[in-house]
């Protein structure tokens, strides 16, 4: 085995529980505070910089000297790392994630791209790429090697080696069905190569299409190539599965989009349905206004500025297929109305842009001539198609640029004079009729009127072969199957593609349609009761239970995204605190096999919900929360996203700390004893007392004072481990003015080579100016890491507005809008 795997492989070779430690000792519960901490003051900044960043990691990675097999913390540390683009601190990052969990196979393949990549030639990194797929098939995951084969892939490409570029793409897809960068790379090599083979590209398409379910635009591409092939049917299925994706996830369907899906509807159900659901369009608009105005008049209101019903309208691309469905129809009364209607609505536009203070914003005189030409073109089109070459309404356009002039639309032209019966105009459109399908439409409705059967077929073939998505594709679709017992629709390929297209399974459909199609979601506490200083352990599994392996990510199916929304009922009363939601990346596997799930257990109140919760220590705590996958925001709440699922959990009991309640006696008694084992339980005893709002446990001046003295006499008797535990979980003096002097107290008793998460922890925590002796310039630490965090401190507390955690004077600063206490619902 080659040094780089070998190396690899030792790495992940350490086995290691993964998730959050268990802190049983009083130095790990400090870490965790400390990490609290740090999360809290980043958090206080909307927009954090690189140096907020930094900030964080830098007690993160001291941190977790303390908790070394905490695989969550090592992820925020990638993910600090990330966010200000510290490729160094990324892969160091990175390295320790892996060793902590090594089935995370996003972050193994991070780990070996940066490595590939530090590579200096080609040559070496395609040799790498070789190694880790021949040698690691037994250690690494299939998903992670099928990424590794296409980044060789895309490289051999670059070196002009086809071959090899073939082979490892063929191996990525195969390796990984829900690869969809090698699907779509598969899908447009194979597009470029065999331009003739519409049956292999919608294989191709099917594979892209496997590999991410839930990307409309693959539907729509899919649909589209049936449509293609004549395959009305099931162009419309995946047009509506496209169409539901779409919808759930944008809320609205773009204007184009429900052209074609009418135009489908016209080529499986005839020209009649078009008409129907236009008109019944037309008849609900009009009814709306009428219904509107009358509300008006009945309240005595004025209703000349309202939209008079016979003003409501379609848009001119939907009357257009309304003139042409009208046509295929034979219905000569609704080609009346829809050409009457197409003519008001053109003279409305005319009137908006010939003025220049009814046009729209920003709309100069050039375009709106230009915007004129194109709505004559339009009506002229729709009027000639119908052989009404000279209706009163298309008379004004006669003198216009379009038809006159030097520049003349020629097949405008050219279709006017052959509706006249003039000489060579026939000619002209045959002239012009390659790649045009206005000149075409003319030469097959000069000919079905002349009787010419199979020149107008030949016109219609082509015309419905155009752009099957196209009104006029559909309008000569309908003819030519009333003039000929054909459709024209179908190719030689259509068989076959008919056969596999239909093979594509119907769980797909229902995977548009509903989350539970194929997945599960479910949320749980770890444990059924804690104890005061417990962390709070959130389980979240997640299984695909679709019949094929699914993506797991950011715009894959199985979103790993999630909000999770804490309440905390306080005491017997049911007195209850909204709390800031926490926010989650499940990104540890980049796919699930079928029946396969992801568990992953979470520090669920690492930021406000455990802030919140410690100052409440006193009374007795019930905790749900609710999580809510790939979520947005409505209404300013977070809801699911498309296609997502939200779970609810049980209520968890956190029992109260007893010397947060206790006899004021005893908690000086208990402070006086003070240990590096009992440190953490009394400093948040300590700061339960402080801090609460709650009735009967809030302490007086004077006792207050007591407190802060009697901290004041034990602090030198503590140890490092107890002096940590108390630097992190007391208040500072801004927040509790008394313990002022036990914050100089803390800043006396370090030194260069005191423990260097304790005084990462007093930096952040009192470092509230520039000048505070804890960030003094010319002070050394022994830990290289602590020089740079006061340089940093330094520099952002320069801006005396800006929020710190160490400039907070309110314990609600902390927690923001929420933390409010209301009655129990």
């Amino acid at each position: 085995m080659n040094r780089l795997l070998s190396g690899f492989v030792a790495a992940v070779s350490v086995f290691v529980l993964g998730g959050v430690a268990i802190a049983a000792s009083s130095g790990e519960v400090a870490a965790r505070e400390a990490v609290r901490m740090a999360l809290l003051d980043l958090r206080l900044h909307p927009e954090p910089t690189d140096e907020d960043f930094e900030i964080a990691d830098i007690v993160f990675s001291i941190a977790q000297e303390r908790l070394p097999a905490d695989a969550e913390l090592a992820r925020r540390r990638v993910e600090a790392a990330y966010r200000r683009g510290d490729a160094d601190a990324l892969r160091e990052a990175t390295r320790a994630l892996v060793r902590i969990d090594p089935g995370d196979t996003i972050a193994t393949l991070r780990l070996i791209s940066m490595r590939i990549g530090d590579l200096q030639t080609a040559e070496r990194r395609l040799a790498a790429y070789q190694r880790y797929l021949d040698e690691g098939a037994s250690v690494l995951d299939a998903s992670v090697r099928s990424r590794l084969a296409l980044d060789a892939a895309l490289l051999a490409r670059e070196q002009a080696d086809n071959q090899r570029f073939t082979e490892l793409l063929i191996q990525a897809n195969r390796l990984d069905p829900t690869n969809k960068e090698a699907a779509a790379v598969a899908a447009a090599v194979f597009a470029e190569r065999f331009p003739g083979d519409p049956g292999g590209a919608m294989e191709l398409s099917a594979n892209l299409l496997l590999s991410d379910p839930h990307d409309p635009n693959v539907h729509f591409s899919i649909a589209r190539q049936c449509a293609e092939q004549g395959l009305f049917d099931q162009a419309e299925r995946f047009h509506a599965m496209a169409r539901r994706l779409v919808e759930a996830d944008a809320g609205r369907l773009p204007f184009g989009r429900n052209a074609e899906r009418i135009v489908l509807t016209w080529h499986r159900r005839g020209p009649q349905a078009p008409i129907a659901e236009l008109g019944e369009s037309l008849a609900q608009g009009r009814y709306r206004a009428q219904q509107r105005i009358e509300a008006l008049r009945e309240r005595g209101l004025p209703t000349a500025d309202e939209l008079q019903p016979e003003d409501v309208r379609l848009a001119l691309p939907l009357e257009r297929i309304r003139v042409l469905a009208a046509m295929a129809a034979g219905d000569a009364d609704e080609l009346d109305r829809s050409l009457a209607d197409a003519s008001a609505s053109v003279d409305t536009f005319l009137g908006e842009l010939g003025s220049p203070g009814n046009r729209p914003a920003g709309l100069s005189e050039r375009e709106a001539q230009s915007q004129t030409l194109e709505l004559g073109r339009e009506l002229l089109a729709m009027h000639y198609w119908a052989g009404r070459h000279d209706a009163e309404a298309i008379r004004r356009w006669s003198q216009t640029p379009l038809l006159r002039g030097d520049r003349p639309d020629e097949v405008l032209v050219a279709w006017r004079s052959a509706l006249r019966g003039e000489d060579g105009a026939v000619e002209k459109l045959e002239e012009l009729a390659e790649g045009d399908s206005r000149a075409l439409g003319a030469l097959a409705t000069l000919a079905i009127a002349s009787g010419q059967q199979e020149r107008a077929l030949s016109s219609l073939r082509e015309l419905t072969k155009a752009d099957p998505y196209s009104p006029v594709s559909a309008w000569a679709r309908s003819v030519a199957m009333s003039l000929a017992d054909e459709d024209p629709a179908r190719t030689e390929h259509t068989r076959d593609m008919e056969r596999f297209v239909r093979s594509i399974p119907s769980w797909l459909d229902r995977m548009t349609e509903s989350p539970n199609a194929f997945m599960s979601l479910d949320a749980r506490f770890e444990g059924s009761r804690l104890d005061p200083l417990d962390p709070l352990r959130l389980v979240l599994r997640v299984r695909n239970i679709a019949p094929v392996p699914l993506g797991v990510g950011s715009g894959r199916p199985i979103s790993g995204r999630f909000i999770v929304m804490p309440t905390i009922e306080i005491g017997t009363r049911g007195r209850q605190l909204r709390v800031l939601p926490e926010v989650f990346e499940l990104d540890r596997r980049l796919r699930l096999r079928p029946r396969e799930s992801v568990e992953v257990t979470v520090w669920a109140d690492a930021g406000y919900t455990g802030w919140l919760g410690s100052i409440h220590l006193s009374e007795m705590q019930r905790i749900r929360a609710r999580a809510v996958q790939g979520f947005r925001f409505m209404g300013g709440m977070p809801v699911a996203g498309s296609l997502a699922l939200t779970s609810e959990t049980d209520a968890i009991s956190r029992r109260p700390l007893a010397l947060a309640r206790a006899e004021f006696s005893e908690l000086i008694e208990a402070i006086a004893e003070c240990t590096d084992e009992t440190a953490p339980t009394v400093g948040a005893a300590v700061r339960a007392r402080l801090l609460t709002d709650i009735e009967g446990l809030q302490l007086s001046e004077a006792e207050r004072q007591n407190v802060a003295g009697s901290l004041l006499r034990r602090i030198n008797a503590l140890g490092p481990d107890g002096l940590l535990a108390w630097a992190v979980m007391l208040p500072h003096g801004r927040m509790a003015p008394e313990l002022a002097p036990l914050d100089n107290a803390l800043r006396a008793r370090l030194s260069g080579d005191d423990d260097p998460l304790l005084v990462a922890v007093a930096m952040v925590s009192r470092g509230a100016t520039r000048d505070d002796r804890l960030l003094d310039p010319e002070r050394e630490w022994d830990d290289p890491r602590l020089g740079r965090l006061a340089s940093l401190l330094r520099e952002r507390l320069g801006d005396e507005a800006l929020p710190t955690l160490a400039r907070v004077s309110r314990p609600r600063d902390l927690i923001g809008e929420y933390g409010t206490i209301g009655d129990a619902r």
